[in-house]
């Protein structure tokens, strides 16, 4: 049995580093290419460095310098190296001993997504002889003390898998589930010796006959998908017959497929949980305001009038409610194009799930046992959750794009309401006043005209004599004030 006080050996590890970066994005608008799309050429190029190995990658697009390859060719899967493949061989110091590696590295677009393949490892032959079994140290000749290989360097925006495959000695074949389940440990503490940066152990099943090894939970925790301080997906795949290693190698760009999608749905479903958050705040937002108006309207008098105040209050969150409702509905639709995107991936998982069984059972070299669970563990448990949650987080949100029509609705409906009657308030005004000066100035024309001897206070005293000019002022007031009271009498019982 294996223990970390042992020093286990296996046979030519491996490690496949499969990453994704975004390139096309619908959400910056027709499908253009997103800002530093190259950003995992450039820690490709990283890597050769830190590993000290001399390649650089040769893509279309990428180096300016080299003009022959300056347009990416058109098509939904490209291989963007002009030799399809980058090979590479070199020397790496183990137990004081040089010891012969080799890899490879492959750059495609897959549909808007740029995808990497990277390998390095210990070959299985060497002069045409199996090479011997190794320490597991040499695992982390391959990620150095910098984690090149993890999350953290790459930082791709749709993140990434490793596998980490070894052969089995005789010995560890005939170990059990738990004393593998150790030898897994060691090789991915050998591979990361940070424990900080350590993905935490999630399950164990069989795939193509072997044990595989899963490390990296998905934690949900207050909305949040997140593993400090990224999410970090790592395999150990221990080889116990020749015939998986052989599966493994024929299906290995189904396998870059299928971790593709599902780095798309995970990443995805991170994004949305980014949603929620800005919808929540903006929902909380939106009740702030209609609560605000219902203070300002709860003080208003049992006639229902609107002061100056309260009419300029509704005026200003007339004009800020569709901005708020626009923003809210942007958030809304970008959720549903998630839950669509989410639903468009997991589809493409399970088609690559069935291209795989397909092609081993097309070939007659292969026994008819290809037990998939362990990959189809993830579109049975994982995917349907994701659904579940953005269709409730959608069905709960869309309450306030409702509630945000209702208020602006109601707003100007109560501001119309109160302008109409303050206009017809204004109308009946000017109706009284028009009809009273009218009158007033029709009896001042007439009677200024006929009166020849002026109207006197006291009949006996010439000295109490009024103007004409006076006496016409005084009727021609009496007949306004007249006038007026009856329109006013009028248009208060109409």
């Amino acid at each position: 049995m294996n223990d970390k006080t042992t020093n286990p050996q296996v046979y030519a590890p491996n490690i496949h580093l499969f990453a994704f970066h975004l390139r096309n994005s619908l959400k910056a608008g027709s499908g253009k290419v997103v800002d530093n799309a190259q950003l995992l050429w450039q820690k490709c190029d990283l890597i050769f460095n830190k590993l000290s190995i001399n390649q650089q990658l040769d893509i279309y697009g990428y180096r300016k310098s080299v003009y022959k390859y300056e347009h990416e060719p058109s098509g939904n899967i490209v291989d963007l190296h002009p030799n399809t493949v980058l090979k590479f061989e070199d020397k790496t110091t183990l137990n004081s001993k040089d010891v012969i590696i080799s890899g490879r590295a492959y750059p495609q677009r897959i549909y808007d997504s740029y995808a990497l393949s990277f390998n390095i490892r210990r070959p299985e032959t060497e002069n045409g002889q199996k090479t011997d079994a190794v320490d597991l140290a040499l695992l982390s000749n391959f990620n150095t003390d910098e984690c090149i290989l993890l999350p953290d360097f790459l930082e791709s925006s749709l993140g990434q898998t490793i596998i980490i495959t070894a052969g089995l000695t005789d010995e560890q074949k005939l170990e059990d589930a738990n004393s593998l389940k150790l030898l897994a440990d060691n090789c991915l503490e050998a591979f990361i010796p940070n424990t900080d940066k350590r993905p935490e152990y999630n399950r164990l099943d069989k795939l193509f006959s072997s044990y595989i090894f899963e490390y990296g939970r998905l934690i949900f925790d207050s909305n949040l998908l997140s593993q400090p301080p990224r999410y970090c997906h790592v395999i150990v795949w221990l080889f116990s017959t020749e015939e998986t290693s052989e599966k493994f190698i024929e299906c290995y760009q189904d396998f870059l497929d299928l971790y593709l999608y599902r780095n798309k749905i995970i990443s995805t479903f991170q994004a949305t949980r980014e949603i929620h958050k800005e919808l929540y705040h903006k929902y909380e937002v939106i009740e702030g305001e209609i609560k605000e108006i219902n203070q300002a309207l709860s003080s208003l008098p049992e006639s229902g009038s609107l002061s100056q105040s309260n009419l300029q209050l509704l005026k200003e969150k007339l004009k800020k409610m569709p901005k708020l409702d626009l923003e809210y509905s942007h958030l809304l639709r970008n959720l549903e194009h998630d839950r669509n995107t989410i639903t468009i991936n997991t589809k493409n998982y399970l088609e690559s799930l069935q291209e795989i069984s397909s092609k081993l059972r097309a070939n007659p070299k292969y026994s008819l046992y290809n037990d998939l669970r362990f990959l189809e563990n993830f579109s049975k448990e994982e995917c349907p959750y994701f659904q579940e949650r953005i269709q409730a987080d959608f069905n709960y949100f869309v309450q306030g794009s409702n509630l945000v029509d209702k208020a602006i609705a109601s707003i100007r409906g109560m501001v119309e309401i109160e302008q109409a009657q303050r206009n017809r308030s204004l109308e009946r005004t000017i109706q009284i006043l028009g009809v009273g000066l009218g009158t007033g100035g029709i009896v001042a024309s007439a009677i200024s005209s006929h009166i020849e001897t002026p109207i006197t206070l006291t009949p006996t005293s010439n000295s109490n004599k009024l103007h004409p000019a006076v006496n016409t002022l005084f009727w021609s007031v009496a007949f306004l004030l007249l006038a007026a009271g009856v329109t006013w009498l009028s248009t208060k019982r109409n």
